[in-house]
């Protein structure tokens, strides 16, 4: 039998293997079976900010209705595909401020970096580049950028700047990791397995972009 846990909106708190079964306990029920395939992404798992003011209220990691902000002062946080599509979905009604670390948007595909461009272009999105956040307050955000402190308006901060491994629940699951290098990857075999028999990983967590 299949069970979709992710369509009957349970909540998995832990996956054990009992006399060569698995059992998958949710918040709801205990389900039995033969072979279990995690697929469950890092989505859940934003990496947060860890400077003085990360934990103001107008700091947020998703954009849930970029029509409910308009004529805002925003930044977003991060210079990938990601953030550039937050920044380009809220420059049409807001004044959006968008930075990086490096020289230019190495990270964004081509398309996504050209319609960015084209905003820079036409002055309806700011840039900086070699620039780092130093700390958030009220209404504004302080970058370095080279020597130099920036004040930057964000009444609203939108940070993309990737997602963890959910590594603490899959290690109770039982997976084991190529090393404890924060970014290594489950150990899998060809077939996308696990060193625990039965129990698959697909998709990101897998380190995997697609399925």
């Amino acid at each position: 039998s299949v069970a979709y846990l992710c369509c009957s909106l349970e909540i998995v708190t832990a996956v054990t293997r009992q006399d060569g079964f698995f059992e998958v306990q949710t918040q709801a029920a205990t389900y039995r079976a033969s072979n279990v395939i995690l697929a469950i992404g890092k989505l859940g798992n934003p990496r947060h900010l860890t400077i003085p003011g990360a934990e103001s209220e107008h700091v947020e990691y998703r954009l849930k209705d970029p029509r409910a902000y308009n004529g805002k002062d925003i930044m977003v946080v991060g210079d990938g595909d990601s953030a550039a599509e937050v920044a380009l979905a809220l420059a049409e009604q807001n004044r959006v401020t968008i930075f990086s670390r490096r020289t230019g948007f190495f990270r964004m595909n081509d398309a996504l970096q050209s319609q960015v461009n084209q905003k820079l272009e036409s002055k309806e999105m700011t840039v900086y580049f070699s620039a780092d956040l130093e700390r958030i307050e009220p209404d504004v955000a302080y970058l370095l950028v080279g020597d130099h402190q920036v004040p930057v308006k964000a009444q609203h901060i939108f940070v993309k700047i990737g997602a963890e491994m959910p590594r603490g629940f899959l290690e109770q699951c039982g997976v084991t990791f190529a090393s404890q290098d924060p970014e290594a990857l489950p150990l899998l075999d060809a077939h996308y397995q696990s060193v625990v028999p039965g129990m698959f990983l697909v998709g990101s967590v897998g380190g995997k972009d697609l399925i």
